[in-house]
């Protein structure tokens, strides 16, 4: 059997669909970004260095690839420990903050579950989530982490080169930090 090639005017016109929704999705992710948070999409925190990886077509993936100083990374996790509130002005809205920290789906035991680009984790493991009882993270690639326990209003944040061993941070402020 020879397997051939047959170009027909279903196939451009699915080809033409899908050039045209990238195009779309772009223009809407940067009208949404600036709707958002202004032009710049860290301007209300006052982060004004940083680098977010994106493709050839200027597209950011979002979920990863975020470079940031350790003092905005803390900018950023006191964002949501207060809420969507930062130095007295809301940038986020304080429902979202509540939905993005949720516990939505278990992963590992060592990390916890994971809600929207957040990991969430109970400290006593035998009790109910709560806000005196849970604590989430953000963790990047190489053992970047900002840290937030709501109890005690506490940030922390890490910058690290632990491609191997990215967990030890977490492991040590559970073992240390969260008695």
């Amino acid at each position: 059997m020879v397997n051939c090639f047959r170009m027909n005017n279903h196939q451009i016109l699915v080809m033409s669909f899908v050039e045209t929704y990238i195009v779309y999705l772009h223009s809407v992710e940067i009208a949404v970004r600036k709707s958002l948070i202004g032009e710049d999409k860290f301007q209300p925190l006052g982060i004004q260095e940083y680098q977010w990886y994106e493709d050839k077509k200027k597209i950011s993936k979002g979920a990863d690839g975020l470079l940031l100083k350790a003092e905005d990374m803390m900018k950023v996790g006191l964002l949501v420990l207060k809420k969507g509130v930062y130095k007295e002005k809301r940038i986020v809205s304080e429902d979202w903050i509540n939905h993005s920290i949720k516990p939505n789906l278990m992963t590992y035991e060592k990390i916890g579950y994971y809600g929207m680009h957040w990991w969430v984790n109970k400290q006593n493991v035998t009790k109910a989530f709560s806000e005196d009882n849970q604590y989430f993270f953000a963790l990047g690639f190489g053992g970047q982490y900002i840290f937030i326990w709501p109890k005690e209003e506490l940030v922390i944040t890490i910058t690290g080169d632990l491609y191997e061993t990215s967990l030890l941070p977490l492991q040590l402020i559970k073992d240390h930090i969260l008695r």
